[in-house]
């Protein structure tokens, strides 16, 4: 099994809304990429102190290395960013392991 784990910080002025709307289009991902076994994500809970932690994440499995490597050129996925992240992010941090 591969899972992937990146996480994303945020400009300074993004707003509450634009979070909410990346949570929803991050969510539909499953739905349309048969390879993810499991997927979770969402906003830091601000539990520890504020400005160490990244804004949000996003943690998927894998059956494979290719399942994976599917995912991250697919057409949906990569739309998904596009639209809905690319706009507000200011840094990405990622890892894929095999577990």
């Amino acid at each position: 099994m591969i899972r992937h784990i990146a996480a994303f910080r945020f400009n300074s002025s993004v707003s509450a809304e634009k979070i909410a709307d990346l949570g929803k289009a991050v969510g539909t991902l499953p739905d349309h990429i048969p390879a993810i076994v499991s997927f979770a994500h969402g906003p830091d809970l601000h539990l520890w102190p504020e400005g160490t932690n990244y804004d949000y994440v996003v943690v998927a499995d894998f059956e494979t290395e290719q399942d994976y490597r599917d995912y991250a050129i697919d057409t949906y996925h990569q739309e998904v960013i596009k639209i809905s992240l690319l706009p507000i992010l200011k840094e990405r941090a990622a890892i894929q392991f095999e577990f």
